[in-house]
């Protein structure tokens, strides 16, 4: 199949409108480009439509190669919606495309999760379940999806969260979230609270436990961090591990995330 560019602007930047493209800035000269260019024809057979190979000759697109800033071949250039979104140089042995085509590609259910998540900032949560189960429906292994939807159901149905969990490849970018998730399960499960060695701050995690369940971050961190300032190591540094957890599944940039933040950090250096 001939993937060489005929027109830019239809073959890329209006098509990655419609899925990304993969742009191979190559030239006949160039040994490791002839290295490559096999490689990403053979992913793009099999890549399940995901996104598509073009092929740029810089040295008879010189105007190209100049406008995309092509110093060094080969270059491969990922375009989305129009715009470069992530690129390498050089021939990467074909597992490492793979991997980075896996980071890279966005998901085609993007603006869905996005939507879906903009519902469930705003309390509309049985709106965005909905959303998520319609699109489960379509791609079942769509992790983003799961994890949303987990983060949706914690408070309300801890099996099917624990099940969505365990169906979820472990990543960089997702252990945090995941981890957080696991600690909130264990921290509403009340046969493992009731295991808890008595102290004086067991009261304190007590209620921290009860402000959590009714979603009440800001007043289960206050408490959480309170036992951190009382007594910082209790039960196996479970307040601090919570508050790590409350951060992650609110956010980083959540209000309650930045306001307690600051607490959190001055408690344990206390």
């Amino acid at each position: 199949m001939n993937y060489e560019v005929k027109d830019f602007s239809i073959d890329v930047l209006q098509a990655s409108f419609d899925k990304p493209v993969l742009v191979d800035f190559w030239a006949e000269w160039c040994g490791p480009c002839r290295v490559l260019g096999p490689i990403l024809e053979k992913l793009v057979v099999n890549n399940n439509d995901e996104w598509s190979l073009v092929k740029v000759n810089s040295d008879e697109n010189p105007e190209l190669s100049a406008q995309y800033g092509i110093r060094s071949i080969p270059n491969v250039k990922l375009f989305d919606k129009g715009e470069v979104i992530d690129e390498f140089v050089g021939a990467l042995p074909e597992q490492q495309i793979i991997e980075w085509l896996k980071k890279s590609i966005p998901n085609k259910y993007q603006d869905l999760l996005t939507n879906a998540e903009t519902l469930f900032l705003s309390g509309k949560e049985n709106e965005a379940q909905k959303m998520l189960d319609k699109l489960l429906l379509e791609d079942p292994n769509n992790s983003s999806a799961k994890l949303l939807l987990a983060r949706i159901l914690l408070f309300r149905d801890n099996a099917k969260v624990s099940d969505l969990i365990n169906t979820i490849e472990e990543t960089n970018e997702n252990s945090e979230i995941i981890g957080s998730l696991k600690t909130i399960i264990d921290l509403l499960n009340e046969d493992k609270n009731s295991l808890l060695k008595d102290s004086p701050v067991k009261n304190l995690y007590l209620e921290a436990v009860n402000h959590l369940k009714e979603k009440r971050y800001d007043l289960s961190l206050e408490k959480f961090i309170e036992i951190i300032r009382t007594d910082k190591y209790y039960g196996d540094d479970i307040a601090r591990k919570s508050c790590i957890a409350i951060f992650k599944f609110l956010g980083e940039e959540n209000e309650i995330t930045v306001t307690y933040r600051k607490d959190f950090g001055r408690a344990l250096y206390v």
